[in-house]
């Protein structure tokens, strides 16, 4: 139960803005990252002040000017050690921990590890998922693999180094059996659309290949034209499928660019996906807990959606999401995570969000997808 007779504190740990980049120089630091990940602290951070038996500290890069400094939940770290013996430190006095993370470079399960190592008894619940199903999401070719022999429908991927003539090429476009317009590289471990790349032909990826200084940590991917959409799921004991969100996804100079997305409630779309999207979680041995992210595309002129990847922890979606549920969204994360019961309230109306945080209310009650 969460009612006490004293507040829990909840710690937020956002990885860009909280000091993961303190090494960093500020200039060095994608802007997309940092705006991003403001987008989603802000959020919860104010989902959280909501709620009467929290109370809530967020530690933040002080280099880093933003106004969320001067919120009175936010510390600025003092950046005269690991910035992650600081998290600790702030973690020791909470009842629970929230991770914002990528899962790049192995981030979010360095992230988790030192957590629960420092914090080796059970008053603080970390609201993550656990290690292998980290392992098992992370990393898109193990993804992969598990939806193959679960028999999903998900593109058929192959690591850069095994990817040398357009040959091959072309027959993982014989094995798709979809229409595609191109071809996507992106980081094996990536999240999002950080350092993604589309190529209309096969030569230009072929030369883009060539280029790379760690082609193993890259894979390719067909590109289906069609509607790129999410799904974000409450993970714990009653896990919650949230209303799908078709996405925005620009095209610059050969690379991606995620702009946002558009969420409504359809109650029919909900049952339509349910079990689909129970079937992409079951396919991944492991423990999902707290917020997850699930990206798929519906193709054109097709009803069956195909899994993209899954991203283990809180997504940009959340900010769209919490504007379309009635009651408190961080609330229903925290309550389902630690096995309570919760049950979102929808508003009818539908809700466009953008990668900066900003959300306007469109009031068409239309999905763009499915």
């Amino acid at each position: 139960m969460l009612a006490r007779d004293s507040k829990d504190r909840i710690g937020l740990f956002e990885y860009i803005r909280g000091g993961g980049l303190s090494d960093l120089p500020l200039a060095s630091i994608s802007e997309s990252l940092l705006t991003e990940g403001r987008a989603m602290l802000a959020a919860v951070l104010e989902d959280v002040q909501k709620i009467e038996q929290f109370e809530v500290v967020a530690p933040l890069d002080p280099r880093i000017d933003d106004s969320l400094l001067q919120n009175p939940s936010c510390r600025p770290l003092t950046l005269n050690q690991d910035w992650l013996n600081e998290w600790i430190s702030i973690a020791r006095d909470c009842r629970f921990v929230l991770l914002i993370a990528p899962e790049t470079d192995g981030v979010l399960r360095q992230c988790l590890d030192r957590l629960q190592q420092a914090l080796n008894d059970d008053h603080v619940t970390i609201l993550a998922c656990d290690g292998e199903f980290l392992d098992g999401t992370s990393n898109k070719m193990i993804a992969y693999r598990y939806w193959r022999k679960a028999g999903i429908s998900t593109p058929e991927t192959r690591r850069a180094t095994e990817i040398d003539s357009t040959m091959q090429l072309e027959a993982m476009r014989s094995i798709t059996k979809l229409p595609t317009s191109g071809w996507v590289l992106k980081r094996i471990d990536g999240a999002g659309c950080e350092g993604q790349r589309f190529f209309n032909g096969a030569q230009p990826l072929l030369s883009s290949i060539r280029s790379l200084e760690k082609p193993n940590q890259w894979i390719v991917q067909p590109w289906f034209e069609g509607q790129a959409a999410s799904v974000a799921i409450l993970c714990g004991t009653h896990p919650v499928i949230l209303p799908y969100c078709s996405q925005s996804i620009a095209m610059v100079n050969e690379t991606t660019q995620y702009r946002g997305g558009q969420v409504v409630f359809n109650s029919h779309q909900q049952l339509q996906l349910k079990q689909t999207v129970e079937g992409w979680l079951a396919a991944i041995p492991g423990k999902p807990k707290g917020w997850i992210g699930i990206d798929f595309v519906i193709p054109e002129g097709e009803s069956i959606p195909i899994v993209i990847e899954i991203n283990p922890r809180l997504t940009t979606s959340y900010v769209g999401l919490r504007r379309i549920v009635a009651n408190n969204l961080a609330l229903g994360l925290v309550s389902i995570a630690i096995g309570n019961r919760w049950e979102p309230e929808y508003e009818s109306h539908s809700i466009q969000f953008h990668s900066d945080g900003s959300t306007e209310s469109r009031g068409d009650g239309q999905l763009s997808c499915g």
